[in-house]
């Protein structure tokens, strides 16, 4: 939970769209109030009516195995999801990336949502809400993982973005799952759990004349090179994570994960899906010893595209689970 009071100031601004959902607001926080969930809803209460868009819009959904609309999701988000540095640095996912992410194990084949202009059909607006085991406090909730909400840039005045999550809550809802989140770098309403990113910059030199890493004060670019050099380590048993060592994985990241209060909940299944080696998307390596496996790491990579340089075009960042 947020605790520290500078943090708290976003959560007085009024928010038309979130002050009228089912999330904790600023004004509720210090009430007292039973952990659980904030209202029980039941198919009834579920319009089975798609949210009605202003006239020029309309719904589409995406087919995550077409290629030609996963191509169109992928253009979309290249050319207006996440920019960094006033445009400078851009996420760019990959279509393979793209087609892992979006299709988990049971994924809700309607929850792949697009909006297309009616007179063009051009696809200007996006998201997806996954399905995923989360323990929260020692129990397991079914819950919609929403993601890669992206609006083109023309657009963004339309406040489509509400219109867009209300139809992926509508649609979640009606395939039996009642809770979802999402993360964001900003604060819009009271949080229920803080995510922090470690960094370790392997080439500085490159990343600093990007902007995209600093020189801490006090300090010098040679002093920062040799504190992020990775040390040369000769691990006995380390190797690529296989198939067969899919169960023994589920039970190590079950015995790490379940020291936090909030984490997800794996099955051989989903281990298999999201953890097996995918060339440039995903890399897993075991270490085992006397047949067994005693520890586990993945990263997965992100891909940035750079823009207004003369000779840099681009660089990855693995975002890593250890245990």
């Amino acid at each position: 939970m947020i605790v520290e009071t500078k943090k708290k100031a976003p959560l007085f601004a009024q928010h038309s769209f979130w002050n009228n959902q089912l999330v904790v607001k600023y004004c509720d926080e210090d009430k007292e109030r039973p952990q659980g969930i904030i209202k029980k809803l039941e198919f009834k209460d579920i319009s089975t009516v798609p949210t009605p868009l202003p006239e020029e819009f309309e719904w589409c959904i995406i087919d995550v195995n077409n290629m030609e609309e996963i191509e169109e999701v992928y253009k979309l988000l290249k050319d207006h999801y996440m920019e960094y540095d006033k445009g400078k640095q851009k996420t760019t996912l990959t279509i393979d990336f793209l087609r892992w992410v979006l299709a988990p194990p049971g994924y809700f084949k309607d929850c792949a949502v697009g909006i297309r202009l009616k007179s063009t059909k051009e696809l200007i607006g996006f998201a997806n809400s996954a399905p995923a085991k989360i323990s929260l406090g020692g129990t397991v909730l079914d819950m919609g993982s929403f993601s890669y909400l992206c609006i083109e840039r023309r657009f963004r005045a339309k406040r489509l973005p509400s219109f867009i999550t209300t139809e992926l809550i509508r649609r979640t809802n009606l395939n039996g799952v009642w809770q979802s989140f999402f993360t964001s770098s900003k604060v819009i309403f009271v949080p229920f759990s803080e995510v922090w990113f470690y960094g370790r910059v392997l080439n500085y030199t490159k990343l600093f004349e990007l902007e995209y890493a600093s020189i801490p004060s006090g300090s010098s670019l040679e002093e920062e090179i040799e504190k992020n050099r990775l040390p040369t380590v000769d691990i006995k048993g380390f190797r690529e994570m296989t198939k067969e060592d899919v169960p023994q994985v589920v039970k190590i990241l079950a015995q790490y994960l379940k020291r936090f209060e909030m984490h997800p909940v794996f099955t051989e299944e989903t281990v298999e899906h999201m953890f097996l080696t995918k060339k440039g998307i995903v890399h897993s390596y075991v270490v085992e010893s006397e047949k067994a496996v005693t520890d586990f790491v993945s990263f997965y990579l992100v891909y940035y595209t750079v823009h207004r340089h003369e000779t840099i075009k681009g660089f990855s960042v693995n975002r890593s689970l250890r245990k």
